[in-house]
């Protein structure tokens, strides 16, 4: 077996199918568009789809074997710093996609709320303003390497924050472990973005994507 080849199973563990049949209307409960037109009822959404049905546990099957393990010694504290940022890429992937779609306001909105709930998924403990403060500095350098594409640094901010003292730093960096990053972000960038058009426009993301390549053309056209 290679040495990275666990590089190729599955980058993310959210389930394939769309979040979006949970959001349902009975009663004086909220509609999905309630959902998606509230950072608060929003960021608890997510809190419940993209972490608590996700615990921490579920991310182990996710780490290299253990012969990669034993072959790039890498160490319990890495092991455990390793679980928990993939719940941050998810988070990540999220806002990024509230970023570019919302106003300023929301996404400010949406992120107190969303960081609290992702420090308490984490570490399963309250939380202090300095840490939430690490935490939200980690997301948004993600979120502004993503908008900028700047895949090398957001893979080199990954390696240096899960593998910082890794005796095999460099064999890491070469073997492209630090895109592992990448995927998990835009694996539920994408997730969400479905359940997005479902919502607000009423159809999938491939059909909004055919109408609005359409409407361009038209104009361009006209042009």
């Amino acid at each position: 077996m290679g040495l990275f080849s666990w590089f190729t199973k599955r980058k993310s563990s959210i389930k394939q199918e769309s979040p979006i049949d949970t959001i349902t209307s009975q009663n004086n409960e909220p509609t999905g568009k309630d959902v998606f037109n509230s950072p608060s009822l929003l960021a608890e959404w997510v809190n419940t789809h993209f972490l608590e049905q996700l615990p921490l546990e579920s991310n182990y099957e996710l780490l290299p074997d253990d012969e990669s393990r034993k072959n790039l010694n890498i160490t319990f504290e890495q092991r455990e710093r390793y679980i928990r940022e993939i719940p941050i890429m998810r988070i990540s992937g999220i806002s990024l996609f509230i970023k570019e779609h919302y106003n300023d306001e929301f996404w400010l909105k949406f992120s107190s709320t969303m960081y609290k709930n992702l420090y308490q998924h984490l570490y399963r403990e309250e939380y202090a303003n300095e840490q939430i403060a690490s935490l939200a500095n980690a997301i948004e350098k993600y979120v502004t390497y993503a908008e900028k594409g700047d895949d090398k640094e957001a893979s080199m901010f990954y390696l240096h924050r899960v593998y910082d003292d890794s005796d095999n730093f460099v064999k890491l960096l070469t073997g492209g472990v630090g895109y592992l990053s990448i995927e998990w972000q835009m694996d539920t960038y994408e997730i969400f973005r479905d359940a997005y058009c479902q919502v607000t426009q009423g159809i999938s993301y491939e059909s909004y994507k055919l109408i609005m390549e359409a409407l361009e053309k038209v104009e361009e056209e006209k042009t």
